[in-house]
């Protein structure tokens, strides 16, 4: 199955996991109060390691009642106690199994060995776990990201990577990647301490600390911090680039960066659909066999109407570069290289065949970039005021050629130069205007 047509069905599931889940995290709260008139509370004996889910549907339909869903959306109870008791945060994999972290100390209580996380799957993809494992075991599980194949898991004060090798659903490898990230139950309850976490587009994992802060965090690779407050810590997945991300203020800061970054994946992701388009287009081309033998068949991401010019092969490095530098212009954060001064170059070995004095390479960057698209431009309409693109190529031609424009096309190139303007200002400075029009 093709990728672009994959992802979506993948996402989809990812979608339901995630929100079916996120409703049966708030059932599971609802109904703990439920469980706890059963005899079975905050203190009970850990689960089995695996099994399948329990229901009771008598309390689930009680509280399914309570629920209310936008029209054209269904919700369903995930899971419940006594599997998924007291969950504190959650994450879903593509292929739809579900990570939930269990504390049932809630906010104070300090007892040690209580936490844990879950790994919950619904075999037939009815919006209900079947089944599950208790994947790992430890004090505080307060936050949980997954990158595919490692689940790493925030339990203060330690940042945990725990990974299934065998395929069970029970963790049989894990490493701290960072300690110290916070206070143990020693010191208290794990309100107030490190919690929350989320895997970046950028590998780094990203740190809720809380306000009691960390007197000393080390990472994998031996860096070290620390700080009284709250604020985000971020580190990369193998423990190495330990650093304070945000504080204070500081956190609108990081806001607007998370906020940019979405926005720069979601065009990525608009590239990927659109090259995938072309993709297809393409291999509909060679499918139908249309393409002459030695042929160039041109394929495009719009409709015909929206082609303006067609591309061609040319040996005229003028010509490339003059298109390369008008991209520049519009796309300022393209990495222009040397194509700037190599097209100043050349214009100055134009303007020194007028009898001109060279005045480009004596312009800033910048300016040579204006100016020379701005001659260029000026030069083709002057040449073919009816169609400027074909006049530039006859402009290139004369300049490739070594010839004087004013004999081929003539161009009084003096007074072209003189009438450039950068900015509403001058281009060039006053002892350049007088060689010019010396």
């Amino acid at each position: 199955m093709p990728f672009g047509r994959m992802l979506p069905l993948r996402c989809s599931r990812f979608v339901r996991a995630t929100t079916v889940t996120a409703v049966a995290t708030l059932a599971a709260g609802v109904l703990a109060s439920g469980w706890l008139a059963s005899g079975l509370d905050a203190q009970s004996p850990a689960a089995a390691a695996r099994g399948a889910v329990p229901r009771d549907t008598a309390r689930e339909r009680v509280l399914m009642q309570q629920v209310k869903v936008a029209d054209g959306f269904t919700a369903t109870l995930f899971a419940a106690p006594p599997i998924a008791m007291y969950p504190v945060c959650l994450t879903a994999t593509v292929d739809g199994a579900v990570f939930a972290c269990i504390d049932p100390n809630l906010s104070l209580t300090a007892k040690k060995g209580a936490g844990r996380v879950v790994r919950l799957v619904d075999d037939n993809q009815d919006g209900v776990a079947d089944r599950y494992t208790v994947f790992a075991t430890m004090d505080s599980p307060r936050g949980v990201a997954y990158d595919g194949k490692t689940l790493y898991v925030m339990h203060p004060p330690n940042l945990t990577a725990y990974r299934d090798t065998t395929g069970d659903g029970i963790a049989d490898v894990s490493e701290d990647i960072v300690t110290g990230l916070g206070f143990d139950l020693d010191f208290r309850g794990a309100d107030h301490t490190t919690n929350g976490i989320t895997l970046g587009i950028d590998g780094y994992l990203y740190i809720a600390v809380g306000d009691y802060g960390y007197r000393k965090a080390v990472g994998k690779d031996g860096t070290s911090i620390s700080h009284r407050g709250g604020g985000v810590v971020r580190v990369r997945t193998d423990g190495s680039g330990l650093e304070l991300f945000a504080e204070g203020t500081k956190v609108d800061a990081a806001e607007r960066l998370a906020e940019t970054t979405a926005s720069e994946f979601s065009d990525r992701a608009e590239d990927l659909v659109a090259t995938w388009r072309l993709i297809e287009r393409c291999i509909g081309v060679l499918n139908a066999g249309t393409q002459a033998d030695g042929g160039t068949q041109l394929v495009i991401q719009g409709s015909a109407a929206e082609v303006k010019a067609v591309f061609e092969e040319v040996d005229s490095e003028l010509l490339q570069l003059s298109g390369v530098c008008d991209d520049l212009q519009l796309y300022p954060d393209l990495e222009p290289d040397k194509a700037v001064l190599r097209r100043s170059q050349l214009l100055d070995s134009a303007l020194y065949n007028e009898g001109l004095p060279p005045m480009f390479m004596t312009l800033s960057e910048a300016d040579q970039l204006k100016l020379g698209n701005a001659l260029m431009q000026r030069l083709s309409r002057i040449a073919m005021p009816e169609n400027p693109f074909i006049g530039r190529r006859e402009v290139v031609k004369v300049m490739d050629a070594g010839d004087k424009l004013s004999k081929s096309l003539g161009i009084d190139l003096r007074s072209t130069v003189s009438a450039l303007h950068i900015g509403g200002g001058p281009a060039r400075s006053r002892r350049e205007v007088q060689a010019i029009n010396a």
